[in-house]
């Protein structure tokens, strides 16, 4: 079922040209969000776009689209690509000299050697560097090992199960968003992977 704030918000998305990626398609945006920057990473994947953001917002469409609480906040999105769509068509240049100046260091990506790292940080080293023989010797036999036996089936329900061990193990992740330590690994998976399961989240598990 369409959405008419995802619909809009899709149609200036697609007035900037993508990044290409094989097959797919991507844009990255940087936008004030209240009073601090937001990055949004939108993603088309054939006829399926995903959507992500620094506030850890993730979800897919037109497929299973069940996030309508998020309105709000893409109505803001639409309100600031309009304004950044105005200030690209009138100079791009010093638009993106000004997005230069204001994006927060948080937000930026890039490579760094790792002769610099040291420079910056010279007290950083390795994990195995502090590592004993002994020790490596351990954790080598660790990695090698097995944990259980093979599995020669795998069930939705198994891996919607194993989901939410992963989700619950990882609290500190979802600081500051609405997760309920009681919703299924289905539930889970829902409400924040991207939806690329090639129909595994749909399938009946009674």
């Amino acid at each position: 079922m369409k959405n008419q704030v995802v619909e809009k918000l899709l149609k200036i998305v697609n007035q900037f040209p993508p990044f290409h990626d094989g097959i797919d398609l991507y844009w990255i945006f940087y936008i004030r969000f209240k009073r601090s920057w937001k990055k949004i990473f939108i993603q088309k994947y054939l006829d399926t776009y995903y959507f992500s953001a620094t506030n850890r917002i993730s979800f897919s469409y037109p497929k299973e689209f069940q996030h309508e609480y998020l309105e709000d906040e893409l109505k803001i999105w639409i309100e600031e690509l309009l304004a950044y769509r105005i200030r690209v068509m009138k100079n791009p240049i010093e638009e993106q000299a000004r997005l230069l100046q204001a994006i927060p260091i948080n937000l930026r990506m890039g490579l760094m050697t790792r002769q610099n790292v040291r420079r910056l940080m010279p007290d950083w080293a390795e994990i195995n560097l502090g590592v004993t023989s002994a020790e490596r010797k351990i954790l080598m036999e660790i990695l090698r090992g097995r944990d259980g036996e093979d599995l020669n089936s795998f069930t939705a329900e198994k891996y919607f199960e194993y989901c939410k061990v992963a989700y619950l193990a990882n609290l500190k992740t979802f600081n500051g968003f609405d997760f309920k330590k009681d919703e299924t690994g289905r539930e889970y998976y829902k409400k924040f992977a991207d939806g690329r399961d090639g129909g595994l989240s749909s399938l009946d598990l009674t």
